[in-house]
């Protein structure tokens, strides 16, 4: 599944970045060294979820929004943008079947020494075809 998850990641990578224009936030898969402001991380893990007539794979999409600016309120306008672009969004990758991703869980956070940092969890089944 290599190139179907780097195609996947491309995916989402963009539509978050699609989703936070208005907000000229970067989505990173891997944070560079020093960087400050207001981001998102995206990260991808995988489960194997075989039945005894198909293989497939149970993927965890953990997106990690960061900001500098203290309170929540930033990081949970910016959950809600991503949050109504990805939910239930058809994705296509060429050689595999995938569900809607579902929308699993949102967390937001008060850092009061660091700024704020909102997770948005989604599920989503991939199988091969």
């Amino acid at each position: 599944m290599s190139s179907g998850a780097s195609t996947l990641t491309a995916a989402w990578v963009s539509l978050i970045e699609t989703a936070l224009t208005a907000t000229s936030t970067k989505c990173y898969t891997h944070t560079p060294q020093d960087t400050s402001g207001t981001y998102v991380v995206l990260s991808l893990s995988n489960l194997p979820d075989d039945t005894k007539t198909f293989r497939r794979v149970e993927l965890t999409i953990d997106i990690d929004i960061y900001s500098d600016y203290k309170g929540t309120k930033e990081v949970t306008d910016m959950g809600e943008l991503i949050y109504d672009a990805a939910h239930r969004v058809a994705f296509t990758v060429t050689g595999y079947s995938l569900s809607h991703p579902q929308f699993q869980s949102d967390r937001y956070f008060d850092v009061p020494s660091e700024g704020s940092r909102g997770v948005l969890t989604f599920t989503q089944l991939v199988r091969p075809e």
